[in-house]
């Protein structure tokens, strides 16, 4: 299965990115403990996030920079590997940092 078809996925991403939205500037810590979601998914996809320009690392976390909607933003697998892709686009296309 896909990371884009596990539905366990789609639901931890989808958490922690309406959570940082909301949030705007927070702590990885803080979303582990409110989402109660494993701090390693945490931390992947805050990591990912901050390596395409979407979070900026500030003194005791991150800060959201780039607000691209409500569905959740997620890096690609395989030929596209390495991409962020903005599912809130009309056509999917990687986002550049």
């Amino acid at each position: 299965m896909t990371e884009l078809h596990d539905p366990t996925l789609q639901t931890a991403r989808h958490r922690i990115w309406q959570a940082i939205r909301i949030y705007r500037r927070f702590e990885s810590g803080e979303l582990v403990a409110v989402l109660s979601l494993p701090c390693r998914t945490v931390r992947n996809y805050v990591g990912a996030l901050k390596r395409h320009g979407v979070l900026r690392s500030v003194r005791g976390g991150a800060m959201l920079v780039r607000d691209l909607g409500p569905k959740a933003p997620f890096e690609a697998k395989g030929r596209r590997r390495g991409q962020l892709i903005d599912p809130n686009r009309a056509v999917r296309e990687a986002v550049s940092p």
